[in-house]
C-alpha cells in the first residue's frame, strides 16, 4: 500500500503516531507545556504555559508552531496539508483507528478492529480518576501497541 503525505507529517498511520509519541515526549520536557487531551494547543490567560493533546504536541515540535501574542487557542484549521493528519491524530489518541483512517483518506481493512482500547488520559494537571500520571504513562504505553497492531496489518 503507498501513503499519501501531509505536508510534512507521515502518511503511514504507525509512522505518524510514532512521531506524535516523540514529540510529546520533547513536548512534555519543557517545563512550559502540560497535556490535555481535551485542547488542541491552548495558552493559559497569563501566557506562562501552554497546554496540548497529541495532536498538538505535533503542531509544536513538528510544525513548530507557538502561541501568538494574543492567540490562546490553535487548531487544525491553522493548517493546510498537515490537518487532516492532525485531525487523525486525535482520533488515534482515543484509540479509534476507524476514524483516523478516514481523516487520512484509507477505508479500515477487513482484518483491522475499528476501536483499538487505549486508556483515558485527558490532563496532566487534573486529579481526577481520569488523570494523573499513571494513566499518562499507560497511554502512551496503549499508544506504543497499538502502532505495533497497526505495523502487523501493514499500516
Amino acid at each position: 500500500m503507498k501513503f499519501k503525505k501531509f505536508g510534512k507529517l507521515p502518511g503511514r498511520p504507525s509512522a505518524l503516531i510514532e512521531l506524535a509519541l516523540k514529540d510529546i515526549e520533547q513536548v512534555v520536557k519543557k517545563k512550559r507545556y502540560g497535556i490535555d487531551m481535551g485542547r488542541w494547543f491552548h495558552r493559559t490567560n497569563q501566557g506562562e504555559r501552554c497546554t496540548v493533546c497529541l495532536a498538538g504536541a505535533v503542531m509544536v515540535n513538528s510544525l513548530g508552531c507557538t502561541p501568538l501574542r494574543g492567540d490562546f487557542n490553535i487548531t487544525p484549521l491553522s493548517y493546510g496539508e498537515e490537518r487532516a493528519a492532525l485531525y487523525a491524530l486525535n482520533s488515534f489518541g482515543c484509540g479509534e483507528i476507524e476514524s483516523g483512517l478516514s481523516y487520512m483518506g484509507m477505508e479500515l481493512p477487513k482484518d483491522v478492529k475499528c476501536q483499538y482500547p487505549v486508556t483515558h488520559f485527558f490532563s496532566s494537571t487534573s486529579n481526577v480518576v481520569m488523570g494523573g500520571r499513571k494513566n499518562k504513562q499507560q497511554w502512551i504505553a496503549d499508544l506504543r501497541e497499538m502502532v505495533k497492531y497497526l505495523k502487523k496489518h501493514g499500516l
